[in-house]
């Protein structure tokens, strides 16, 4: 099977399963896991073209939310997975096994992901919740990454980014999900929110976006935030 892998999601996702090897092209952007890279590469999002594809002579193109028109391009080879939650991610894995035919890895993987969340969830049981207040890009955060600092044990503020709101909430840290090295100076610089106990105490975290993608790094990715949050390690993730 030839596979077009076209989003970071996807190619992680199938390299999990053990099934890279059969990614003859990818995107610009699937540089995960570090193997991926050696991959020939389709380009960025705006080299995604009809032609470009053709070239790769794919049996399956995976995609993911954004690339729904390449669908309408090649409606019988096209697979869109788009997983937004637990839940789907699961369901996203085992469906992507079934495809692939690793239909046992894919059920080891979604076990192995239940009981290393299940673990870490444990683990910070005994501490107390934290407030949490949360940014995805400078917008709230995805159900998936609320999931995931429940499970590390803090409440998730929602609701709108307004100062006063967030003032009302009293969050004990402020978190960002950015690659961005920048990003505690812009938060500190940002207009009236020196209001805020945590930013006046500095509590302000952040984590890189790819450790909360919905993949199976997600695993390392609820480990940081138990070690972010409470200052826990969590053995065997």
């Amino acid at each position: 099977m030839r596979i077009l892998s076209l989003h970071p999601i996807t190619t992680e996702l199938v390299f999990a399963l053990g099934a890279g090897h059969h990614i003859v092209g990818r995107c610009e952007g699937c540089d995960y896991p570090e193997v991926a890279n050696s991959i020939p590469s389709i380009g960025g999002h705006g080299e995604i073209t009809v032609e470009n594809i053709k070239v790769f002579e794919p049996d399956l193109i995976l995609i993911s939310n954004g690339q729904d028109e390449i669908n309408r391009w090649f409606p019988g080879t096209t697979i869109k997975i788009a997983p937004d939650s637990l839940e789907t991610i699961y369901t996203s894995i085992t469906s992507l096994g079934t495809l692939l035919e690793k239909h046992l890895e894919a059920d080891m993987l979604v076990h192995e992901i239940k009981a290393t969340l299940e673990r870490i969830h444990n683990k910070v049981a005994r501490f107390h919740t934290l407030r949490v207040y949360c940014e995805q890009d400078t917008a709230p955060p995805s159900l998936l990454i609320r999931d995931l600092i429940g499970i590390a044990g803090a409440e998730v503020y929602d609701g709108p980014i307004d100062v006063k709101k967030i003032q009302s909430f009293d969050p004990h840290i402020m978190l960002f999900i950015t690659n961005d090295d920048r990003a505690v100076e812009l938060v500190l610089a940002r207009n009236q929110w020196s209001t805020i106990g945590a930013v006046q105490r500095e509590r302000i975290l952040t984590i890189e976006e790819g450790l909360l993608r919905p993949t199976p790094r997600l695993m390392s990715g609820a480990k940081r935030l138990a070690k972010l949050l409470h200052g826990v390690e969590v053995n065997g993730v």
